[in-house]
């Protein structure tokens, strides 16, 4: 996984780029930690260049859905492939995150 963050006026964007797994929870921890450390209303993380997301990876967008709903902050997931979307609904993410395509 390769990620970049884009800090706007109150939202934090994470894009993520390629296969997004249980071997990348460190480099996520680095993400969690700008969301604690600082005030945004809401967070988008853009899929649109991830190629694979395993259960793990999954486990950790529910950290991060855990860790902004303490900070009363919106996580947006943002334009997922389709056969990502398909697990999202299958694992009922679209009740948990707002999804956009």
């Amino acid at each position: 996984m390769q990620f970049s963050i884009n800090k706007e006026a109150s939202n934090l964007t994470f894009k993520i780029t390629g296969k997004f797994t249980f071997a990348d929870h460190e480099r996520f921890k680095e993400m969690l930690k700008l969301l604690q450390k600082e005030s945004y209303t809401g967070v988008t993380i853009n899929m649109e260049d991830v190629d694979f997301i395993d259960s793990s990876a999954m486990g950790m967008l529910l950290i991060a859905r855990e860790e902004a709903q303490k900070r009363d902050v919106k996580i947006v997931l943002l334009r997922p492939r389709e056969s990502i979307q398909k697990m999202f609904k299958v694992a009922k993410f679209d009740t948990l995150f707002s999804i956009h395509s």
